[in-house]
C-alpha cells in the first residue's frame, strides 16, 4: 500500500487561530494582565492542549492506495473508495478549488482534499478505467449539474 503526504498547514493554522481566541476569551477575563500561578496554569493547559491536537493529526489523517482501492482515514473512521466505481472526475472544479471531485456510478458526488503535490488526481486518472466523457456523464445524469 502507498502512502500520500497530506498537507497540514491550513489545518495548523486554523486550529492556531481558534486556539488563540479561545485562550483570549478565558485567559483575560479571569486573570487580566496579572502573572501569577493561575495564568501560568492556563498557559500550561492551553499549550499542552495544542500539542495534543497537533500529535492527534498527525497520526489520525493519512490517505493510502493500492491497485483496487483508495483509503482515506479521519480520526477512526476508514473510507475505502474503489477505484472501478468512479465514473467522472471533474477536473477543471477539482483544479480551482484544491479538492478531488470525484463522481460514483449511481451519481453521488465526492469531494476529497488533495495532497501536498496533487498526486491523488493523477492517482485518481490511471487507476480508475470506467472513466468517461463530461458530455456521457451529463447524458446518463441530466439532473446534475457540472
Amino acid at each position: 500500500m502507498k502512502k500520500l503526504n497530506l498537507n497540514y498547514g491550513k489545518l495548523i493554522a486554523y486550529l492556531t487561530i481558534f486556539l488563540v481566541i479561545i485562550f483570549c476569551c478565558i485567559y483575560f477575563p479571569i486573570c487580566q494582565l496579572n502573572f501569577d500561578i493561575t495564568s501560568w496554569i492556563i498557559i500550561g493547559v492551553f499549550l499542552i492542549l495544542y500539542v495534543a491536537i497537533i500529535i492527534l493529526i498527525f497520526k489520525t489523517f493519512k490517505m493510502e492506495y493500492d491497485d483496487k482501492a483508495f483509503y482515506y482515514t479521519r480520526l477512526s473512521k476508514i473510507e475505502v473508495i474503489k477505484f472501478q466505481d468512479v465514473l467522472y472526475i471533474d477536473e477543471p472544479y477539482t483544479i480551482r478549488h484544491k479538492a478531488l471531485t470525484i463522481y460514483f456510478k449511481n451519481g453521488k458526488l465526492r469531494f476529497i482534499t488533495l495532497d501536498k503535490d496533487n498526486k491523488i488526481l493523477q492517482v485518481f486518472k490511471e487507476k480508475c478505467h470506467n472513466q468517461i466523457s463530461r458530455e456521457e456523464f451529463q447524458r446518463r445524469f441530466p439532473t446534475i449539474k457540472l
